[in-house]
């Protein structure tokens, strides 16, 4: 663990008890680069604090300023539901806290792993559990961590339905050759989205975060992936723009060529055509135009 996630650590150890002495709260959990061990100087505090029943404002508040919390926010649009966040500061870092019951974790966790629910902040949730560490309710956590162990095949095959899909090769060229370079980077941002999430599923590895945040941590994790995955995701979005277009057309075309040797009975005709559809010429109008806002790749 590098210096930085163990300052961060023994600050949480401060922290717990504020909370831990508070007959309602059934476990203290660090989680984020932290407790992944790989904090750097921008990163902030991420605690999860478990109640037995839902939190009461009042307990909240109070456990905070037990805790020595200065400029608290509190946040309403919470990723899931049943979920009260807030942030503080102490000792000049940022401490980022998520409450939930204890039958919330129980059943976003079985969510997952039983009933292969794909929602990426459900899934973050099992990260967190699966890599976090426990201040308090340790048998808790090991309960939690035993079930966040699994990863069920049917959420394999939804992860790469849902991550599986680009728009046509000549999309991003014709982009690149218009030096069109606000859509474009879009697009290949949403493409790198794409070749990771269907790699997650591939892997049956859980996101440390919805927007797939710690790119270079998540390639780290991933044995079935791209040569060098975490490089070319940089060249990508470094290079001069039809270069950066040649690298994630490699990557895309191995991302599927991987699903094709780990997950035989997925039917990649419909990428690879798309993949490969001509350009109309001469008019301008796309014979396979690229997929709108709903779909995760351009």
């Amino acid at each position: 663990m590098d210096g930085t996630s163990a300052r961060l650590l023994a600050l949480a150890r401060e922290i717990a008890p504020a909370y831990a002495d508070t007959p309602e709260v059934v476990a203290v959990l660090v989680g984020g680069s932290a407790a992944r061990g790989h904090a750097d100087r921008w990163s902030d505090l991420e605690l999860g604090i478990v109640w037995s029943a839902v939190p009461a404002e009042d307990a909240r508040t109070a456990a905070a300023t037990a805790a020595g919390a200065v400029d608290r926010r509190l946040y309403s649009d919470a990723s899931l539901p049943e979920t009260w966040e807030e942030d503080y500061v102490i000792d000049g870092v940022k401490v980022d806290v998520a409450h939930l019951a204890v039958d919330t974790v129980d059943r976003v966790v079985g969510d997952v792993t039983e009933r292969s629910d794909p929602t990426l902040a459900k899934q973050v949730l099992v990260s967190t559990v699966r890599h976090g560490l426990a201040l308090h309710g340790a048998a808790l956590l090991a309960r939690w961590q035993a079930s966040a162990s699994a990863y069920p095949d049917a959420l394999v095959r939804t992860m790469v339905e849902q991550h599986l899909v680009f728009g046509p090769h000549w999309w991003l060229e014709m982009l690149a050759e218009r030096d069109d370079l606000p859509y474009l980077y879009q697009l290949l941002c949403r493409v790198e989205h794409s070749v990771l999430g269907a790699l997650l599923g591939l892997n049956r590895v859980y996101p440390p975060s919805a927007s797939l945040k710690w790119a270079g941590w998540i390639a780290g994790e991933l044995t079935v992936a791209p040569p060098d995955l975490s490089g070319r995701l940089k060249f990508v979005l470094r290079a001069e723009p039809r270069d950066g277009v040649d690298e994630a057309r490699r990557l895309i075309e191995e991302t599927v060529d991987l699903v094709e040797a780990h997950l035989p009975s997925f039917d990649t005709g419909p990428v690879r055509a798309r993949l490969s559809a001509p350009p109309r010429p001469g008019t301008g109008t796309p014979s396979n135009p690229p997929a709108r806002s709903t779909t995760p790749a351009g």
